[in-house]
């Protein structure tokens, strides 16, 4: 996949229903902000998908692996003035879908079966982050008895 391709595909995406995922205003608002001031991370999403899907077609066991990377960097590359009120599991999804959708790779399944599996993924994704959250909570409250 072409850094290029990526962040034209997610802005022509932004409006189009066939996704499955619709952004709040601020989500989109930081994809936006992220794709201007941030544009390394395409060029990381990029070059890491590339290693999983070296054959230019996606297996379903490649979509857990797609959803760990972009939440990695997702998160790691945080713009912390405009996270309030952003999932970044949606924007996770949504990525992924435009991936999807975008036709970019050949899917080894069908479509409706990939994004069961996508589905299923970013579900898991948000219990685990709000395990991490709810534990980082708990750290915090600990460390303020001592």
């Amino acid at each position: 996949m072409s850094f290029n391709k990526l962040p034209d595909i997610l802005l022509q995406n932004l409006n189009i229903h066939t996704l499955q995922i619709t952004l709040s205003p601020n989500e989109i608002a930081y994809l936006k902000r992220i794709i201007n001031e941030r544009p390394s991370i395409f060029i990381k999403i990029s070059s890491s998908i590339n290693k999983i899907i070296y054959d230019n077609t996606i297996y379903l066991q490649d979509i857990p692996q797609i959803i760990l990377v972009l939440s990695d960097i997702y998160r790691s590359n945080i713009i912390e003035e405009i996270i309030a009120g952003v999932d970044l599991t949606n924007i996770i999804e949504y990525t992924i879908n435009s991936i999807l959708y975008s036709k970019l790779f050949y899917l080894q399944e069908d479509l409706d079966i990939v994004k069961l599996l996508v589905d299923s993924s970013i579900e898991l994704l948000r219990i685990k982050i709000s395990i991490i959250e709810k534990e980082e909570e708990e750290i915090k409250y600990c460390c303020f008895l001592f």
